[in-house]
């Protein structure tokens, strides 16, 4: 699923949010179990202090998040919060197997075809 969310400000690019749901199977032989896993991949615009990119995979209650900044002094602001954001999530009964905050390119957009199906509006 592709959601646009409108910015705060007029003058803000709106956030966008890609989730996707992807079942995995067990590689045990006895079991025919499946896993869901949810991807989310969340892309934000922070105004003059440049953009944000944040993937995070949820298989239970393990959490694996990556973050990437559009900029080093964005990257260094986004440090100094993140461990009140990993602290957040384990509030909310995830564990953070693993996460990274590095630089990286962001996409112009999430969109992956250029028509959906249901388009919103607020």
């Amino acid at each position: 699923f592709y959601y646009v969310l409108p910015g705060l400000l007029p003058q803000q690019k709106p956030a966008e949010l890609l989730i996707r749901r992807e079942r995995e199977r067990q590689q045990e032989q006895q079991s025919d179990t499946a896993q869901t896993q949810w991807h989310l991949t969340m892309k934000l615009d922070i105004g003059e202090q440049g953009e944000l990119l944040t993937k995070a995979k949820i298989r239970d209650e393990q959490l694996y998040l990556d973050i990437y900044s559009s900029n080093q002094a964005l990257l260094e602001k986004v440090g100094v919060t993140l461990p009140f954001l990993l602290k957040r999530f384990t509030q909310l009964g995830l564990t953070v197997e693993e996460h990274k905050l590095q630089l990286g390119k962001i996409p112009d957009t999430l969109a992956t075809r250029p028509y959906q199906i249901l388009e919103t509006q607020a």
